[in-house]
């Protein structure tokens, strides 16, 4: 729910500076004292998660300020799959407009996890109530009306705009029935009008896939910003090798080349050669430790 109040964003940027502080101090701790590998690790993974909880507690107080509203929604199945659609990009505000049937198993069911959305929802008997207190109010609709409001050709330019209003209040965005989407008299109580381009000759979207493509979208335009701190996920496999581990793959490496009999002519470029082929691949930290395992059992059945 939209929170008002300077004592609620003072409060908010303390946690924020508090926390950071915290996952900084961890870490520079874990880099300054000879730690085992292990707890090395631990304490690297630590630090990211760490810092994925607080990024994901920023992005949920800026799209909080983010509403969908459902307009005489008919099938129940329906609301739930649109609270899927909205959970997945970070949205949690739901309002119905004198839903057909709510709560209901159906949309629970369709809900796929994000039953907490459910739960939260607010019903409401008309679409003033429902945006009232909203600073703007984009109303989905897949045909142009002769009402002299804005329109946005692109999802994505409306979402930028809804972006740059949600920063400090709430913003609406309002689907219509199945069968017949918005009338006029609700278009008016919007601000602005969007639309999906699909196919001209069969632009029919389900309720929650309209949902899920303006939903992508705004998401989209708050993880682009240059302020937003969103991270990408990666699979830890990937995390590439530190400098000092590379070094340490090299001379061993060379080290086995040497000691095998490999290297037979002292000016020879083939150990740089085979370094530049290691460092063009780019081998992961798990890759590379693969690699160090390989050098050592070939070390293994050396003469001594």
């Amino acid at each position: 729910m939209y929170r008002h109040g300077v004592v609620d964003i003072v409060f908010e940027t303390v946690v924020e500076t508090v926390v950071e502080t915290v996952v900084d101090t961890v870490f520079e701790t874990v880099a300054a004292t000879h730690v085992s590998h292990f707890q090395g690790r631990t304490c690297y993974y630590l630090r990211d998660f760490l810092s994925y909880i607080f990024l994901t507690t920023g992005l949920q107080r800026m799209l909080q300020h983010i509403r969908i509203v459902l307009v005489q929604t008919f099938h129940p199945g329906n609301i739930g799959a649109a609270a899927r659609a909205m959970k997945t990009m970070g949205l949690t505000e739901l309002v119905l407009v004198n839903p057909r049937l709510f709560p209901d198993e159906e949309a629970t069911r369709l809900a796929a996890g994000a039953t907490d959305v459910l739960e939260s929802a607010r019903v409401v008997n008309s679409l003033e109530e429902a945006v009232n207190d909203c600073v703007q109010v984009v109303g989905a609709s897949a045909r142009l009306r002769s009402l002299p409001l804005p329109h946005f050709d692109e999802p994505d330019e409306m979402a930028a705009d809804v972006i740059q209003n949600a920063q400090t209040a709430p913003v609406a965005l309002v689907f219509g029935r199945e069968r017949s989407g918005l009338t006029n008299d609700e278009i008016r109580c919007c601000t602005h009008q969007a639309s999906i381009p699909a196919n001209p000759d069969y632009g029919i979207l389900n309720l929650s896939q309209a949902v899920q493509i303006l939903a992508y979208e705004v998401h989209r335009a708050w993880r682009k910003g240059e302020d937003s701190g969103f991270a990408y996920q990666r699979p830890l496999e990937a995390t590439p090798p530190s400098r000092e581990q590379f070094l340490h793959f090299q001379a061993h490496l060379g080290r086995l080349m040497q000691d095998s009999g490999f290297l037979t002519q002292p000016h020879a470029r083939t150990e740089e050669q085979l370094q530049a082929l290691f460092a063009r691949a780019q081998p992961s930290r798990k890759e590379l430790s693969l690699l160090r395992g390989l050098l050592s059992a070939f070390e293994s059945h050396l003469p001594k």
